[in-house]
């Protein structure tokens, strides 16, 4: 197991100056050791919840990222109502340029009656 890995490192300064009957003050700065982003997906009412990180957060890595979903735990269905936030990165055409076009096919297919634009059925 990996042992988790803290990004930012807290480094003090030396002390701001005040008056004599203030209490000594000091200021703080952060030294950033890396990003992660994070992919979440959950059924709240199942009790699912799945979450992986990655280096990048681009449309391809979100479409590896719901197909390894289908795949490990939706494979028996035959649709999936997939809400998503609205990042530029959660597109259709994410998965067209992870995958070939008849993979993608496989994959998503739109749903035309939706009432959020973000919310798509996947086969």
């Amino acid at each position: 197991m990996n042992k988790p890995v803290q990004l930012i490192d807290e480094e003090t300064c030396n002390p701001i100056q005040t008056a004599s009957y203030q209490p000594q003050r000091y200021d703080y700065e952060y030294k950033r050791n890396g990003t992660a982003e994070v992919f979440m997906f959950t059924e709240p009412l199942a009790g699912f919840r799945s979450v992986d990180v990655r280096e990048h957060k681009t449309g391809v890595d979100w479409a590896y990222e719901v197909k390894e979903l289908i795949e490990k735990h939706y494979q028996d269905l035959s649709k999936i109502i997939l809400v998503c936030d609205n990042y530029s990165t959660h597109k259709i055409s994410s998965f067209y340029e992870a995958f070939c076009a008849e993979d993608a096919r496989n994959i998503v297919k739109k749903n035309r009656d939706s009432l959020y634009s973000k919310t798509w059925k996947l086969a």
